[in-house]
């Protein structure tokens, strides 16, 4: 098959899915999927397990939720309030590679949900404080990581009344400042 011939290409063909090296591994794209059939005790969160594990991700600035710490205020009898603290930060994006092989197909790269934790968290908030204005003023923004090391972690689903850890969730740690920037 020609490169050209873009009716029978998959972006699987391009992303080297399915190679002898990915046989017996999870697809993370589909290990995050809550409604995974897999349980969560079969899989050992080794790195080199899943398929798909970003090591670089582009996110759009819209794509990107911060939540906050909230704090109970004693002055409003048990509404919480919002501090400046922040608890977690949410991206949603693609790897450099998923989205350089979309856009060969003409189609749209598989987003994945990564959260920032620690380190991370606190560096990239330092970086978005250090351009000036309000995470508003990025919505048009494309923030490129071109290393990121994630671990996998399990993450619990509520289903119904019943729960349990049926999925899991990537999250990055810690990062390198110099290895973020905005796309241009």
């Amino acid at each position: 098959m020609a490169i050209g011939d873009k009716a029978h290409l998959k972006l699987s063909d391009i992303l080297g899915a399915n190679t002898a090296e990915q046989v017996g591994k999870v697809d993370l794209y589909k290990a995050t999927d809550p409604r995974m059939a897999k349980t969560i005790k079969a899989l050992y969160f080794d790195a080199d397990q899943f398929v798909n594990l970003p090591d670089s991700l582009v996110v759009k600035g819209s794509d990107i939720r911060v939540s906050y710490v909230y704090e109970d205020d004693p002055s409003r009898l048990g509404e919480s309030v919002r501090t400046d603290k922040v608890a977690s930060v949410t991206l949603t994006g693609s790897t450099l590679t998923a989205m350089q092989a979309a856009g060969k197909v003409g189609t749209t790269a598989p987003s994945i949900l990564v959260t920032l934790d620690g380190d991370a968290k606190d560096k990239f908030m330092s970086f978005l404080g250090g351009l000036g204005g309000q995470q508003e003023d990025y919505s048009a923004e494309l923030f490129v990581f071109d290393s990121i090391s994630p671990r996998v972690y399990p993450q619990y689903v509520q289903k119904g009344r019943n729960g349990g850890y049926s999925a899991v969730k990537v999250v990055v740690e810690d990062f390198d400042v110099k290895d973020l920037y905005i796309a241009q």
